[in-house]
């Protein structure tokens, strides 16, 4: 074999073996990186919120899919808060800095305490490990601004019936009637979502009316998983701006 036969053959050889210089990717890392991002679309950054408040998440060039298996350019979101973006290719902690939407959500509500806070969202693949795709904001949390609590059962799922208490800050809760400023009684939405602030709120099967101003109830919910609204609607039942939305599952 020549000199040149020996050089040809060991090129091709490296070729055939996948010989790079890339570093291997990360599990659930896409092919084309440069073209994925990810945002949060509310709040914006340097906003001022209450204690309670909404995000929503969006990614592009991503699948957002519940945890569980990895998949090739797919995850689901975190949120760190006051805690920094976690390194591509750690594993994202689970604890109160570190908030996962492992059920593929792309909105939630965060409870923070008043003052300056420092938020970054983060696709982590179907195992939790962190991918390169990050956003961060700042917000400034308020603590005189209203805000509504629903509480529920802890645990991954509850029974039906389902007990259930109603929390305001900064709201007066009273019965249903005369209409005043800073006051009202509570609504809640079942899978129907919230109702707008200044709409008036139904009352139907789906839209529940508290006008007794009672604070706990119990939901009779069939088995699956729900959406469940809380919000303040005034002595005519115009929906009032605060909300508390949460997802819980009926065994």
């Amino acid at each position: 074999m020549t000199k040149f036969s020996i050089v040809l053959a060991l090129s091709l050889i490296a070729v055939a073996c996948g010989d790079s210089d890339d570093p291997p990717a990360l599990s659930g890392e896409v092919k084309d990186a440069t073209s994925s991002s990810v945002s949060f679309t509310a709040p914006g950054d340097g906003k001022t919120v209450a204690r309670r408040f909404g995000i929503a998440m969006q990614a592009s060039n991503l699948t957002i899919e519940p945890a569980g298996p990895v998949t090739e350019g797919a995850g689901h979101f975190h949120v760190m808060i006051d805690a920094g973006c976690v390194a591509a290719g750690e594993t994202v902690p689970k604890d109160d800095k570190h908030v996962h939407f492992g059920k593929g959500q792309t909105e939630g509500q965060l409870f923070l305490e008043p003052g300056s806070h420092e938020l970054c969202l983060q696709v982590a693949d179907g195992a939790h490990v962190a991918l390169p795709f990050t956003d961060e904001i700042s917000v400034t949390v308020d603590g005189s601004r209203p805000f509504v609590t629903l509480g529920v059962p802890a645990g991954d799922t509850v029974s039906s019936p389902v007990a259930v208490t109603m929390a305001a800050s900064g709201v007066e809760i009273e019965a249903a009637g005369a209409v005043r400023e800073g006051a009202g009684h509570f609504h809640i939405t079942v899978d129907g979502g919230c109702v707008d602030a200044g709409e008036v709120i139904p009352k139907d099967a789906t839209h529940l009316h508290f006008g007794d101003g009672s604070t706990e109830t119990q939901l009779d919910l069939p088995p699956g998983e729900h959406v469940l609204c809380l919000q303040v609607g005034d002595g005519a039942h115009t929906a009032l701006p605060p909300t508390h939305r949460l997802t819980l599952v009926v065994a």
